[in-house]
């Protein structure tokens, strides 16, 4: 069965983490917790593994549309660096880590704004 990328995705700060456990183990800091981002359509997520001698590494983006007034938060902060809880049909996993977190571009009209999460880890 396809894993469905859903359209409910999370998000803290790297530094919101107290600790973090691969794959999906993750403490937040006292009073922290994830936020929702309130997406507008269905995400894109794709990922590419490079294998060489040294390091197999993972490259990941999301991107999604969102509405700007639902989002304003995010939007006002980006170049935080963050760890992304996406939900996809058969549970959750976590993009992002605090030693290699997720960073954003973005796109914006008036309305609208397109995110791009990315990030690099080795595997």
């Amino acid at each position: 069965m396809k894993t469905i990328i859903c359209n409910r995705i999370e998000y803290v700060h790297a530094s919101e983490v107290h600790y973090y456990l691969l794959p999906n183990i993750i403490a937040l800091r006292q009073g922290k917790s994830f936020r929702s981002i309130d997406v507008a359509e269905k995400p894109e997520y794709a990922q590419d593994i490079s294998d060489t001698p040294s390091v197999n590494l993972s490259k990941e983006t999301l991107t999604l549309r969102v509405e700007r007034a639902n989002n304003s938060e995010l939007l006002q902060k980006p170049y935080g660096l963050y760890v992304l809880k996406v939900h996809t049909s058969d549970g959750w996993f976590m993009m992002g880590t605090p030693d290699n977190p997720a960073t954003f571009t973005s796109q914006q009209d008036v309305r609208v704004a397109t995110l791009t999460f990315s990030c690099k880890r080795p595997l």
